[in-house]
């Protein structure tokens, strides 16, 4: 706001009030009453003495007539008038600029039902200074049930808290001196918020390779006025240390504890420029920040850049990086140091290392390599430093190179580290995912698959997520099995496929290449436990009917007496299934009763079947045939089943009947093993 705004605004507030007051006996106000101006014969009025018989002075100042529901003064045996106000209490403005103004409301209510008369308001506080005034309010009568309105205006005139207390007479019964609290705080003028920085980009001259890192101020300030404020509340470099440029600043700036700039006041930075290889650099200095005016986030962008040079003396590498190193343990670098110059040659008078202490014993080097020598244009100086930690600690030290040349000393960066000695990792092998560690020999049926998890190995002291793995496998002589699905694989799986004693061992490896001790699981796969014999018998069907037993491995291959010889009932299958007898009959003049024996099977669903092949019992040509065709000669048959494991005297399964009724009815099922254990038989639909 300018000064003249300043002079002329007091005048306009006079000449508005003093408008409102002369409107105010033409009829003006807030009051909800009918308006009226006097023009169609309405009676202008300051009091109820002025207004005619049956009428009395509104809230507007004109005469109003009398509610003629309501009875007038004198006439309700329990006259009342209930004064009532909002705000209620206190009125509170909060913070208004010193230059600036605010207008609240104020509502004044007559909860009863009698006409109630406003009369003198005045600010009992503050006695000098007052920054309080009144609009719109008038002595005036508020009928029942109606409100009057007025405004209140807070001018501050000195900075800080400023409260009041406005006082309003009235005829009431219950509040006749009613008060209300005020209160508001003055600030100064906010101004606005102007973000720059000085100088507007950073430049740094040619830097020396080796020469000690280059500094530049750099001010980031608020051009703004009054109270405005830059709240800056990240800053960083664009290219997040891609760049050989970094800064300083004396705080820790972030959302939690942000960097505050008033206005006409700037803050310090400082840019450093540091690079390890020749050649031109440019960044960005990215500066977030808001304003006390604007919560929405902004950003200052400040350009830096740099041009690196070759300096008189270069080291190969730029860097020397020992990495890690183990305590105790000794890690050679090859170093060579040039003179690039062409001033001739230069004497290198000391070599050291500084920013660590007792560096003699931390790096050693190759016979003469730290001693002073002559370096002539374009000649090199090379030796070895090693690196022979005592701590686990980091040791970021620099190569002093000391030279003749004006008195420069050359800087070069070395980085190490000293870690704990490594230990070795540790295989573990268990029997379920994250399981424990087996501890004991195992005893497998054979044809039992298992399988063994090693993920459970750890490393001590690195990251055991990237050990490697190598399964190593001991079996019986007559076994054909092997490990799956190979032997780097964190998780393998076997097929005990015949009896005997099976090693697996596990070695895995540390990201240090350090071996763990085998771990050995020794396994015995017994064979009484893996022989399981399916019994069927039927009845009820002639030599010339038929009923089938088959028998249907994983693989798919199915077995019946065709297929195993008669002879020896002995089937040729997969080596890994163990072996099969079926003892099958050719028609039911032969047996009545089918066997399967499965000896050595591994885990897995196979499959029995029983088909019914019924011949009619009537040769095709006979004449009496049509029996058959009307199937008035028919046969059936009933299958019982049994299925006996491990040969014990009692069917383990059964016995259960099947009724066979239709030529070529073939009835199916599934039967699992799993560990080792055979299950109950699923009849197939």
């Amino acid at each position: 706001m300018t000064s003249h705004e300043t002079r002329i605004r007091p005048l306009i507030w006079m000449a508005l009030a003093f408008a409102a007051l002369w409107m105010a006996g033409c009829g003006g106000g807030s009051s909800t009453a009918p308006d009226g101006d006097g023009a169609d014969g309405d009676t202008p009025c300051t009091t109820d003495s002025n207004c005619p018989s049956g009428e009395v002075c509104g809230a507007d100042q004109v005469c109003i007539p009398i509610d003629g529901d309501l009875p007038a003064d004198g006439d309700d045996p329990n006259p009342t008038r209930i004064f009532r106000m909002t705000p209620d209490g206190t009125l509170d403005f909060g913070e208004v600029q010193l230059v600036d103004s605010a207008f609240a409301d104020v509502v004044i209510y007559n909860d009863g039902n009698q006409a109630m008369h406003l009369y003198e308001a005045t600010f009992t506080e503050p006695q000098v200074d007052n920054p309080w005034s009144l609009d719109g309010y008038m002595e005036a009568t508020i009928q029942p049930g109606q409100s009057f309105t007025f405004k209140i205006r807070f001018q501050p005139i000195v900075l800080g808290e400023n409260p009041g207390v406005l006082r309003i007479s009235n005829d009431s019964d219950n509040m006749p001196e009613a008060t209300l609290n005020l209160a508001g705080d003055a600030v100064k003028e906010i101004g606005e918020a102007e973000i720059g920085s000085d100088p507007d980009a950073v430049e740094f001259e040619e830097k020396a390779l080796g020469t000690h890192a280059a500094q530049k101020r750099l001010k980031i300030g608020n051009l703004g006025t009054g109270s405005s404020q830059i709240i800056v509340t990240q800053v960083y470099m664009q290219s997040n240390g891609a760049q050989p440029f970094s800064y300083e600043h004396e705080l820790e700036i972030s959302e939690d504890e942000p960097l505050t700039i008033a206005a006409s006041s700037s803050s310090p930075f400082t840019i450093w420029f540091d690079p390890i290889t020749a050649g031109e650099y440019s960044d960005k200095l990215v500066v977030e920040y808001h304003t006390n005016l604007d919560s929405a986030g902004q950003v200052l962008e400040v350009p830096i850049s740099g041009d690196a040079v070759i300096g008189q003396i270069y080291m190969t590498p730029p860097v020397l990086n020992f990495g890690s190193v183990p305590l105790f343990g000794a890690k050679p670098l090859d170093v060579r140091l040039s003179n690039k110059g062409d001033v001739g040659e230069i004497n290198i008078t000391s070599l050291r290392i500084t920013g660590i202490d007792n560096w003699q014993t931390i790096f050693t080097s190759s016979a003469g390599g730290m001693d002073p020598v002559a370096l002539a244009a374009g000649a090199n100086h090379e030796f070895q430093l090693t690196f022979n930690p005592s701590a686990v600690e980091n040791y970021d030290a620099e190569l002093r190179v000391d030279t003749d040349f004006n008195g420069t000393s050359f800087y070069f960066p070395i980085l190490a580290e000293g870690s704990a000695r490594n230990e070795k990792p540790e295989a573990r092998v268990s029997q379920v995912e994250n399981g424990a560690d087996i501890g004991a020999p195992l005893e497998i049926p054979v044809g039992s698959t298992k399988t063994f998890y090693g993920a459970i190995s750890r490393d001590p002291d690195g990251n055991s997520g990237n050990l490697t793995f190598q399964w190593y496998l001991t079996k019986p002589p007559a076994s054909v099995a092997n490990l799956i699905p190979d032997t780097t694989s964190p998780t393998v799986s076997l097929l005990f496929d015949v009896a005997g004693n099976y090693l697996i061992s596990l070695v895995v490896t540390d990201e240090q290449g350090d071996e763990s001790d085998p771990k050995n699981v020794e396994v015995t796969a017994t064979a009484g436990l893996s022989t399981m014999r399916i019994q069927a018998s039927y009845s009820g069907i002639s030599a010339l009917s038929d009923v089938d037993l088959m028998y249907v491995i994983p693989l798919g291959n199915l077995y019946n007496e065709e297929v195993c010889a008669a002879s020896t009932g002995t089937c040729q299958v997969p080596s890994a299934y163990g072996t099969i007898n079926l003892m099958g009959c050719g028609s039911a003049s032969v047996c009545t009763t089918e066997t399967v024996t499965h000896a050595y099977a591994p885990d897995g669903t196979y499959e029995f079947r029983l088909n019914f092949d019924e011949n009619c019992p009537y040769a095709v040509n006979d004449p009496l045939n049509y029996l058959c065709l009307t199937s008035l000669g028919k046969e059936e048959a009933t299958a019982t089943i049994n299925i006996y494991i491990d040969n014990e005297d009692t069917p383990s399964f059964g016995p259960f009947q099947v009724d066979l009724t239709e030529k070529g009815q073939t009835e199916r099922w599934n039967f699992t093993r799993n560990s080792g254990v055979w299950q109950a038989p699923v009849h197939l639909e």
